[in-house]
């Protein structure tokens, strides 16, 4: 490679003086590594390479792993006995340290969160350990963990037993407005149901993990959205009482069957009015049991490339989180113009709320909702 000098780079702006910094910071995307890795050329965005060497990264706290071929990266650039070269080099786009800060060292536990400066600043005295928030703790504090990218755990022992708190006042809180809410709009029912098992809500959600959980966004509380919770039983009123078409088995024809009934109409709603009954969201009683599972993929080539399933092929186990030994909630309302309507819906027949809870009880206990029900999460027992 040509030796360059200084006026090399006159035109690619502002220059620090003689092994100082000064002026504006260039831009470029890291090209690679070269021969034992110590060091590699960044592309300056003006088409001029500039050398870089690992020990710019540990001045600067980065992680040499972190810095790959097409890294967008910021730096001053300085004159050395081997020709100009990037110092106090920073991400583009991402976490910026200051060069001034120590560095990280290897067994920091902070180096393995993305957060901006001054909200790490604030956990280094916190410690995550203390945040009270379930969602942020999980969803805006992941732990990462570098190639592997994020992981529900920073050890193994949480594998077993996942340490979180809820605050149960947090909670009573929660079911007394939605009480007050409901009684401000009509007449309503409440049902408590256990879960069987373990409970599964919002595994495919959107998350930077490979798997996710349904938690409020405030509270940071697993719960069943009103939504979820309507949608069970719609589908499961379908299929047991409209299932049927002349004694044959027809569920293809079924929704539209239902949809000719009032008494459906009243409960769930159509395309053209709502229906009376509301759902509200559904939260634990008491402090939910947040409890790590897995999930075994055998053949991770086959369903993440082109690869035919085979036995030589290495399961990848995949955790998810759920909730076990917890009790729920469940509100339903009618506003109060309707409340003493009545209808007949498969065999069940009386005032809008009762024949609603009671399908929504079957659909809890025999249907099920959320994710893999069909090997047994999601199912529930009626409390006592």
């Amino acid at each position: 490679m040509t030796k360059r000098t200084m006026n090399d780079f006159s035109d690619l702006g502002s220059l620090p003086g003689k092994g100082g910094m000064g002026g504006t910071k260039m831009t470029g995307i890291f090209k690679g590594w070269v021969k034992n890795g110590a060091y590699g050329f960044i592309r300056h965005e003006k088409g001029k390479d500039v050398f870089l060497h690992e020990s710019a990264l540990h001045a600067a706290g980065i992680p040499k792993k972190e810095v790959v071929e097409g890294a967008g990266l910021r730096f001053d650039i300085e004159l050395t006995p081997k020709g100009p070269q990037a110092k106090n080099v920073e991400f583009v786009g991402k976490e910026i340290r200051d060069p001034q800060e120590k560095p990280r060292q290897k067994d920091d536990p902070h180096v393995f969160y993305r957060l901006p400066r001054d909200t790490r600043k604030k956990l280094e005295t916190l410690g995550r350990d203390n945040i009270d928030n379930f969602y942020l703790k999980l969803h805006k504090i992941p732990h990462y963990t570098g190639k592997d990218g994020f992981s529900y755990f920073q050890n193994d022992d949480e594998k077993k037993e996942y340490g979180v708190r809820f605050e149960k006042g947090i909670l009573d809180g929660i079911h007394k407005k939605q009480h007050e809410i409901a009684k401000t709009m009509g007449s309503y029912k409440t049902v408590e149901l256990s879960v069987d098992w373990r409970l599964i809500v919002g595994l495919g959600s959107e998350s930077v993990y490979e798997t996710s959980m349904t938690l409020h966004h405030i509270y940071g509380i697993p719960y069943i959205p009103g939504q979820a919770v309507k949608g069970v039983v719609r589908n499961y009123v379908i299929n047991e009482a409209f299932g049927e078409n002349n004694s044959q088995l027809d569920l293809k024809g079924a929704e539209a069957r239902a949809l000719e009934k009032d008494a459906f109409k009243k409960i769930f709603g159509s395309q053209k009015n709502a229906g009376h009954v509301i759902f509200f969201d559904a939260f634990p009683v008491s402090p939910p049991n947040i409890r790590p599972d897995v999930m075994t993929v055998h053949y991770p080539d086959y369903y993440g490339g082109p690869k035919p399933p085979a036995d030589y092929q290495n399961p990848k186990p995949i955790p998810f989180l759920t909730v076990e030994n917890t009790s729920f909630e469940f509100i339903l309302c009618v506003k109060r113009k309707h409340q003493n309507e009545t209808v007949q819906l498969g065999d069940n027949k009386g005032n809008l709320l009762d024949v609603t809870a009671d399908w929504m009880k079957n659909a809890m206990t025999r249907h099920g909702v959320g994710a893999k029900t069909a090997v047994g999460y999601g199912y529930f027992n009626q409390t006592v």
